[in-house]
């Protein structure tokens, strides 16, 4: 499925705000599951953390997405509630867009290097290196700008392969899967979905 990629939410908002959008995507997350790009990846966090290695999640994802997140993971095999880096919830602003919850950072899609900095500050941890995984070159360049000047060397790893399926983004097929979506699901303002994310 198209639809609850980033890159269906990148083409949405250009049709509407994401605050009109959000209860739709929060939606689409509830009754979805998500594929594995690797089929290694749960086997990688695994043998990291067997060897004392600290993994943190970190995700533009809301927070109100945070317990569902966790569901979707742990029936791909991969749980960064078990041992987390750091035991108790964070929040990071008033109002609460931005958090760690059992292991992974939400930021709401703010800046992930300024989240990653604040969790940082707030547990007072200073690793000596940092590996960092996305696959949005810009996140790269925004977690390695924000942790200058905390003596931390930040390896940043751009992670290609989900290119060619973001190049390849059908906005016809998307919409298909939207109205199959919305008649199988009862949502309020579901003309309006329809309507604004229509093909132009």
């Amino acid at each position: 499925k198209t639809i609850g990629s980033d890159q269906w939410v990148d083409y949405a908002c250009t049709k509407m705000p994401f605050a009109q959008l959000e209860p739709l995507y929060f939606a689409i997350q509830h009754r979805t599951s998500l594929q594995l790009t690797e089929c290694y990846a749960a086997n990688i966090i695994k043998q990291l953390k067997g060897k004392s290695i600290h993994v943190v999640g970190l995700t533009s994802r809301s927070t109100p997405l945070a317990d569902r997140t966790h569901e979707q993971l742990k029936a791909l095999g991969i749980h960064f509630d078990e041992n987390p880096l750091y035991d108790n919830d964070i929040h990071f602003d008033e109002a609460g867009r931005v958090k760690y919850v059992r292991g992974i950072i939400f930021c709401s899609g703010s800046s992930k290097g300024n989240a990653l900095r604040a969790f940082l500050q707030h547990t007072f941890m200073r690793p000596q290196n940092i590996v960092f995984v996305d696959d949005k070159d810009k996140y790269l360049r925004d977690v390695e700008e924000k942790l200058k000047g905390l003596s931390i060397a930040v390896a940043g790893l751009h992670y290609t392969y989900m290119q060619r399926h973001i190049e390849g983004f059908d906005a016809q097929v998307s919409y298909s899967e939207l109205v199959k979506f919305l008649e199988e699901h009862h949502m309020p303002n579901k003309e309006q979905y329809l309507n604004q994310l229509a093909l132009s």
